[in-house]
């Protein structure tokens, strides 16, 4: 899941802290006095004051005045929005240095906010901003690097990108790097390791991170067994509406010994199968390979059981709309489960958008019906 802007006011919070306390070492006290009075002013909610101070200051290369600028453009405070005139002020600030804004720009090219869609171009404005210790940044690149976006996966520097991101609290990077030390993707496999970064990332609150830790309890991964933590841990992670700890709730009528969860999203041996009688009803591989290869889809969860995935698919049901394929992945088959049928990447992010919470929280992954089907024919020779 790459991280995006999904809370533009905590963004927007963000940069606007960062503004405060940039140096102006090349103004005047007169300019610095009148790009305090314009950022006081944008804050407060004058925007035509803010404008009318900020644009000169903007114009003759104020970061900060540029950055505020940027703002009032991508949301209309002030001005008409205009996504592309946003962008424009945002990159003549991210050339000057700051980790916020070059993340920011980064985000855009990779959404296609404002301009055209271009991992590449994003790759290389968030490696400037992990570079200043941005932690979103550096989580989104580590993604990047795992997937092989731009470049061949490279699991290492995705490791290396996760670990400076965890180090500053970030709780997906944290679970990431938990899920790389469980099978040893670009680290020395530690179950240990594994523990520890999944107990921070679950503390902050993160429900995958919840769930699987109740997994490391339950299976006894680095850690002594223990039903009841584990089912303490399920119960955190389902009350976040988490669909695998739901349905791994409701096969328990009590914390009980015995019963074996494989780890969310993680590579594990000898996962279970399914009958064919068992999932008749949801759609499969031959839907996948029958739709058209420019079309796009929503990948919602990876797991790595076939009735987990079925499970899930029932418990929101969403039979209707969805399908699941098996895929391998670094010779583990993975059960990944789809979600409708989109003409653009664009309108596939815009369903994504408006799904409901309990499926949202799952940042659903625009995934082309290509790549799917490429795969598909990878596992079928």
């Amino acid at each position: 899941m790459i991280v995006k802007n999904t809370n533009p006011f905590r963004s927007l919070r963000i940069i606007l802290s960062a503004l405060s306390v940039l140096v102006l070492t090349w103004t005047t006290h007169a300019q610095a006095q009148s790009y305090e009075d314009g950022r006081s002013a944008y804050v407060r909610g004058d925007y035509a004051r803010a404008q009318e101070l900020l644009l000169p200051l903007a114009e003759e290369g104020n970061a900060g005045a540029q950055t505020i600028l940027g703002i009032m453009y991508d949301y209309g405070h002030g001005v008409e929005k205009d996504e592309v005139k946003a962008l424009d002020w945002y990159l003549r600030a991210a050339v000057q240095g700051d980790p916020a804004v070059q993340y920011k720009v980064g985000d855009r090219f990779f959404q296609g906010i404002g301009t055209e869609q271009n991992y590449r171009e994003a790759l290389e404005w968030w490696e400037l901003a992990a570079s200043g210790g941005y932690s979103d940044a550096q989580f989104n690149l580590g993604l990047m690097y795992y997937r092989g976006l731009v470049t061949p996966p490279d699991f290492a520097r995705a490791a290396e990108l996760f670990q400076r991101a965890a180090e500053q609290e970030n709780s997906y990077a944290q679970y990431s790097l938990a899920v790389m030390y469980s099978f040893g993707e670009g680290v020395d496999k530690s179950y240990g390791e594994a523990l520890k970064w999944l107990e921070k990332s679950a503390a902050q609150g993160l429900a995958q991170a919840q769930f699987n830790l109740g997994v490391f309890y339950e299976n006894g991964y680095g850690v002594e067994k223990n039903a009841a933590t584990a089912h303490a841990w399920y119960e955190k992670a389902a009350a976040q509406d988490l669909a695998e700890a739901k349905a791994k709730l409701a096969g328990l009528t009590s914390p009980v010994e015995g019963q074996t969860t494989s780890l969310a999203q993680m590579p594990v041996e000898n996962a279970d199968t399914l009958d064919e009688n068992q999932t008749h009803d949801i759609r499969q591989q031959e839907w996948v390979l029958q739709q058209p290869s420019e079309y796009y889809t929503l990948q919602l969860v990876s797991v790595l059981k076939e009735q987990d995935i079925v499970n899930f698919i029932r418990a929101h049901g969403i039979e209707s709309e969805s399908a699941y394929v098996a895929v391998m992945v670094n010779g583990v088959t993975h059960y990944n489960a789809l979600y409708g049928v989109y003409r653009s990447y664009e309108s596939a992010l815009e369903a994504a958008a408006e799904m409901p919470d309990s499926l949202a929280e799952l940042k659903p992954w625009a995934r082309s019906f290509r790549v799917l089907q490429g795969m598909l024919g990878q596992n079928r020779d």
